[in-house]
């Protein structure tokens, strides 16, 4: 029989026994399988934590000549070098900005670290948008649940096709979806909303049918 530790008076007790015989406590043991699951949890957050605090930081390991090398040749060729550089930006290519960037950025070149520091926000702001997106077909959580809300026949919803611009400081977000009418008959509709950076819907700007 295995025994364990009473979590309130520290006797042994068997941990399949639903009451201490020593205290009287409920469930005094803590099954194996839970104490695992916490440890999992915990290590993920860990990694999680130390992810958050390098995601800044260029990974850069050259040795001294190399990086050397590497500034004496963006000194050579700046402007070529910062002429694709800006193209990738204004392409809003930022992914291309950090490749060309993260080899030249040891020059403290301000002009490259300004454009490299404005491309590595510009991914985030992405990434913090597109967690607001279904990954599995592209609709708008926080406008979805506004449709089914507003919808006759919720259960009839069937989302066809969300677009999205950024605006700056909001998001314009535009649905087409089919779903049944007040008569039971299946039209397509489509709406075109206001939503924030975290996917909170701030204006419903207009409704129509068709596509």
């Amino acid at each position: 029989m295995a025994m364990g530790k009473c979590k309130e008076c520290d006797k042994e007790v068997s941990m399949s026994a639903e009451i201490c015989p020593h205290c009287g406590i409920k469930d005094p043991t803590t099954p194996f399988g839970v104490k695992i699951f916490t440890f999992v949890l915990f290590f993920i957050f860990i990694v999680w934590m130390l992810v958050q605090c390098t995601a800044d930081e260029p990974v850069i390991e050259l040795t001294k000549e190399e990086i050397t090398k590497n500034i004496n040749y963006f000194n050579a060729n700046r402007s070529k070098i910062m002429l694709s550089i800006d193209k990738s930006f204004s392409s809003k290519k930022y992914k291309d900005v950090i490749d060309k960037s993260e080899k030249y950025i040891t020059s403290n070149d301000e002009e490259l670290k300004q454009v490299y520091s404005k491309a590595k926000k510009a991914i985030k702001r992405k990434e913090k948008i597109e967690e607001s997106f279904s990954q599995w077909d592209g609709s708008h959580r926080g406008l979805e649940r506004h449709i089914l809300k507003s919808m006759n026949d919720p259960d009839s919803y069937k989302h066809m096709e969300t677009n999205y611009w950024d605006r700056g400081n909001h998001l314009r977000v535009r649905t087409t979806y089919r779903g049944k009418n007040l008569f039971g008959g299946m039209v397509i509709n489509w709406i075109l909303a206001k939503v924030d950076i975290n996917g909170n819907v701030i204006e419903i700007i207009d409704t129509g049918t068709g596509n």
